[in-house]
Formats: C-alpha cells, sequence, structure tokens
C-alpha cells in the first residue's frame, strides 16, 4: 500500500510548491471605481426612479429655502406630476387642500434630521401613464402650510421621472432641483476646478466636456469622473454625454453669479 501513497504524496507536495513565473505578467485589475452617492435638498435612494416603480424620496431641511430647519412637528409632501404635454404646470396634485395635513404624505423623521417617504409614483400619485411622467413637482410643508421649504430662490422642487432607456444626470456639482436644475455654488473664479461626476442608466460610452471641449472619458461605465478647470470668464457649459446623443448639461458664469443652468434630458424618440 505504501508503494502507491509514496508517489501520490510526492505529486501533491509537486503541485502545492509550484511557482509563479515571475517573467509573466500579473493579471491586469479592473480600476477601482468609488460610487458618487447623491447630495442635494432632495435626494432618492436610486439615481434613476421610474413611475412604476417603489421610489424613497429624502428632504433635508438644512437646504433650499432651510425654513424647516430646525422644526420639530410633522412634515408633509404637497407634491403633483409634471407630465410631457402640461407646459410644466402641475397635474394630478395628491392633496386638495394646502393648509390641512394629508396623512398618506406625511414624512418618517430620520435620525440625522431629514425626512423620507417611499411611494410609487404611478399607483401613489394616481397618474397611471408611465411615458408621460416628466417630473414629480413637490413643496415640503408643515400640517397648516405655514411653514414651507422650497428651493433657495423660493421656486418649487422638481425631481425627474426616467424611462427604462439610456438616460444621464450629474451628481455633483450638488444641483437645485429647480425646474431647470442649477448649481447650488454660488460663485466660481478662473482658475477654479469643479468636479463633476454623473451616472447613466445603463453602461455607456461616457465623456464630459466643458465648453465642447472633452475632459473626461469612461467606456462601457455607468459612472465618470473628471475636473473641469475654468481658464476664461463668462458663460461656461458643462455636459454629460452617452454614447454620443443622449445629454444633459448646466451653465454657469465665471467670476460671478451662477446663471440660469440649462440641464436637459434628450427625448427618447420611442415614446
Amino acid at each position: 500500500m505504501k508503494r502507491f501513497l509514496l508517489p501520490i504524496i510526492l505529486l501533491a507536495i509537486s503541485l502545492g510548491c509550484k511557482k509563479t513565473n515571475p517573467s509573466e505578467p500579473p493579471e491586469p485589475q479592473p480600476p477601482v471605481v468609488t460610487p458618487v452617492t447623491q447630495t442635494g435638498l432632495i435626494t432618492t435612494d436610486k439615481n434613476f426612479p421610474q413611475a412604476n416603480e417603489p421610489v424613497t424620496l429624502y428632504f433635508n431641511p438644512a437646504k433650499g429655502n432651510a425654513l424647516l430647519n430646525g422644526f420639530t412637528g410633522e412634515v408633509y409632501v404637497h407634491w403633483g406630476v409634471v407630465t410631457n404635454s402640461s407646459n410644466g404646470s402641475w397635474k394630478y396634485t395628491k392633496s386638495n387642500t394646502f393648509n390641512t395635513p394629508d396623512p398618506a404624505s406625511k414624512m418618517t423623521r430620520q435620525s440625522n434630521g431629514t425626512y423620507s417617504i417611499t411611494i410609487t409614483p404611478q399607483t401613489f400619485l394616481v397618474f397611471r401613464q408611465v411615458n408621460r411622467y416628466k417630473k414629480i413637482a413637490m413643496v415640503f410643508r408643515n400640517a397648516d402650510g405655514t411653514l414651507v421649504g422650497r428651493n433657495p430662490d423660493g421656486s418649487d422642487i422638481y425631481l425627474p421621472v426616467y424611462t427604462s432607456g439610456l438616460s444621464v444626470r450629474f451628481l455633483r456639482p450638488e444641483l437645485n432641483p429647480t425646474y431647470t436644475p442649477t448649481p447650488a455654488a454660488a460663485t466660481i473664479t478662473i482658475g477654479q476646478q469643479i468636479d463633476i461626476s454623473g451616472v447613466a442608466s445603463q453602461s455607456a460610452s461616457l465623456k464630459l466636456t466643458l465648453n465642447d471641449v472633452e475632459f473626461a472619458t469612461a467606456s462601457n461605465a455607468t459612472q465618470i469622473t473628471g475636473k473641469a478647470t475654468i481658464t476664461m470668464i463668462g458663460e461656461q457649459v458643462i455636459k454629460l454625454i452617452a454614447n454620443g446623443s443622449v445629454q444633459e448639461s448646466f451653465k454657469l458664469t465665471a467670476n460671478g453669479a451662477v446663471t440660469t443652468a440649462a440641464c436637459r434630458q434628450v427625448p427618447n424618440p420611442m415614446e
């Protein structure tokens, strides 16, 4: 029996001690991608909320006009739908009155002082035409509507609603959720570097441009980051482009106050 065991043991030792050929190049490791999370007056648990899927909405009362910052009572959402044919107007408002609480729209206070609520827009807002959702319009208020959380400029708050096709959005810099999103930063100066980060709903060829000059690319990716260096005064246009056609953009002004942003999603031709 020992005659048969000895060769087997020697073979096992030989295989276990086999060394990698130092002349062989190591296998390439994929680049480490650090996920970028949302920040701002409102955030969601998913980057591309859709009308027929549950989404958790978070409200930070310390941002925006901050009228509910430090408030310890109950907070409610007053909201409705902006469709692709409503010309920016609210439709299908959830509550009929602004001055009485709507129990279904009451938010839950979190330990960090933010508030949250989870809904499926299609059923909760009682508008079932999924492909006609453009944005969810909202403000946040106390029970009698005497304290109202809005954008820094006093405007209503808007959450884009996406379809199942390819979409992109910015995660950095922080954008105010106005109807046309605007950068939260008040000013920029010549020579300043701006951290830009964006995501796509599907793997795609991504690029970031400043005034149509490319400064970051990512292939077959769902996230892209880069730094835009401001080299000239006046209006600056930053774009996030996927597969050469799907894009969003925003504008700001160097050496002055941020001006109206232009952030748009290219329409899906199949809708």
